[in-house]
């Protein structure tokens, strides 16, 4: 399967392959949910994404997987 690029990232899709650098992680507040964990990533040709995660167990897993700095797929 090829990599897809950030820029044809759609919310409906959940079969995509992407490789990004995860620029930043940090903790949110939100108004709703209350707590979560945020996180930047950007792609080989620069562009960025926001993704945020709202469960516990979801924060937890992206928490020890994911690491600042560090290309992922």
């Amino acid at each position: 399967m090829n990599n897809t690029k950030l820029a044809s990232v759609t919310p409906d899709r959940d079969d995509l392959r992407i490789t990004v650098k995860v620029l930043k992680i940090w903790d949110t507040l939100d108004v709703d949910s209350f707590e979560g964990l945020s996180f930047l990533f950007v792609d080989d040709d620069g562009t960025k994404m926001h993704a945020y995660v709202d469960r516990e167990d979801q924060k937890r897993r992206f928490r020890g997987l994911l690491h600042e700095e560090d290309w992922r797929s």
